[in-house]
């Protein structure tokens, strides 16, 4: 098994090579895919798992919509409407980097984290129902159910249409309740909230 990346880039035309070094001009991090190096590792955890003949399956699964994925451009978009007279008159006081961060910074962007953060409430209990389903099988099934795969192997496989709407309706009442909870609190700490 290779754990390393591979060492020097190989392109195919002139082309490809100035194309790759104009955009690491423009985009400096980047991620580089070895496939040989991922067909290494595929294959050593194939044969750590059992194989195809021992009836266990390996499928690879993307998380493309990470967490928090949405903060980033809010608080870098918080952050730019700051004025930078602010950072100044902390500077001429004798402020640090971290004082300029807990003093400016941090009181900048916390109404657009609290707004993300009521807005998230509402979905607390959803927990990605596909990735879950997609990776259940008879040994992991106690551990694994959650609401969302009970109320569909209810609803569609069983065919208790009415239950699995009690459950789902259940479900999106408690989202409800913290989201409005969460509304309620944030509006009395810190003056912050979407109604």
């Amino acid at each position: 098994m290779s754990m390393n990346a591979a060492p020097e880039i190989a392109f195919s035309s002139e082309q490809g090579k100035a194309n790759y070094v104009a955009a690491r001009r423009q985009y400096p991090a980047q991620a580089i895919v070895d496939l040989k190096t991922m067909r290494d590792n595929m294959a050593h955890l194939v044969s750590v798992v059992g194989g195809p003949a021992s009836g266990t399956a390996v499928m690879g699964v993307v998380k493309a919509d990470a967490y928090g994925h949405g903060l980033l451009p809010a608080a870098l978009a918080a952050l730019a409407g700051v004025d930078t007279s602010l950072y100044e008159a902390a500077k001429i006081d004798g402020a640090g980097r971290l004082q300029l961060i807990r003093y400016v910074d941090l009181p900048a962007i916390m109404p657009t984290c609290a707004i993300l953060l009521i807005m998230n409430m509402g979905s607390v209990l959803n927990v990605g129902f596909d990735k879950i389903y997609l990776m259940q099988n008879s040994l992991n099934m106690p551990a694994t159910e959650v609401i969302a795969t009970y109320t569909y192997k209810i609803g569609i496989i069983n065919g208790q249409y009415s239950y699995s709407t009690a459950i789902g309706l259940f479900n999106t009442l408690v989202n409800f309740v913290f989201l409005i909870t969460a509304n309620a609190i944030a509006k009395r700490v810190s003056d912050t909230s979407i109604f």
